[in-house]
């Protein structure tokens, strides 16, 4: 695959942008506060994430007139959506050599719940899952980092693993949100399995805790379904 002159790795500033259009609207309306994530992408990374987009999702081809079209057709029903919890508009651009694409889409998490049947969203809507994890794993501080919190959730949920010996155990590519304690005591990682319709409910997920001092501890689960 082919890459523009000079796109090797992804700005920060673009990824922080990015997490910013995720940011959940609370009551007050006012704006995240955030940090600048300084870091890179090697060519292999930036590769794989370019071919998730191009190839296993066709985000250089996806025409969100004809999706909202395919909406109105399947539903008999307009394609906005109700949700008071997210006020967030994704937007997309995506070149290569011979082509680019620039998509956007209002509260696409609860879009791709509402229409199921519209498939194309689901894969919007993985694309955005997967630049969730990029910009998780820069801010845990690489895949090293991420590599030594997976050991601990291990430990943390050895017990539950032994009782459900079936159950697929979460990975680093599950990682989709890391914390920092506002007082700096602690780090929160989230690790998110998503079902294949990507609805709100996920197949398996967990949280866990590690602390400046003391034990890393769960601080929930949500068991495989």
């Amino acid at each position: 695959m082919e890459l523009p002159e000079g796109l090797n790795s992804l700005a920060a500033q673009d990824l922080t942008a990015y997490a910013l259009t995720r940011s959940k609207a609370g009551k007050d309306r006012e704006a995240p506060t955030t940090k600048m994530v300084q870091g890179k992408l090697a060519r292999h990374e930036l590769d794989d994430l370019m071919r998730c987009a191009v190839f296993e999702h066709d985000l250089l081809t996806f025409d969100s007139a004809a999706v909202k079209k395919s909406i109105r057709r399947e539903y008999q029903c307009d394609w906005l959506v109700q949700d008071n919890t997210d006020s967030t508009t994704i937007a997309f651009l995506v070149q290569t050599a011979d082509a680019k694409n620039q998509v956007t889409w209002p509260k696409l998490a609860r879009t791709v719940w509402d229409f199921p049947k519209v498939r194309t969203l689901g894969h919007l809507r993985a694309v955005e899952q997967r630049l969730i994890h990029v910009y998780s794993v820069l801010v845990a501080g690489g895949a090293e980092r991420v590599d030594a919190v997976v050991d601990k959730l291990d430990s943390a949920l050895l017990g539950y693993y032994l009782k459900c010996p079936e159950v697929p155990r979460l990975t680093a590519a599950d990682l989709c949100k890391v914390t920092n304690a506002t007082d700096g005591s602690s780090i929160r990682y989230g690790f998110v399995r998503p079902s294949a319709q990507f609805d709100f409910l996920p197949q398996f997920a967990a949280s866990i805790v590690i602390p400046e001092h003391g034990e890393p501890f769960l601080d929930w689960v949500i068991p495989p379904q």
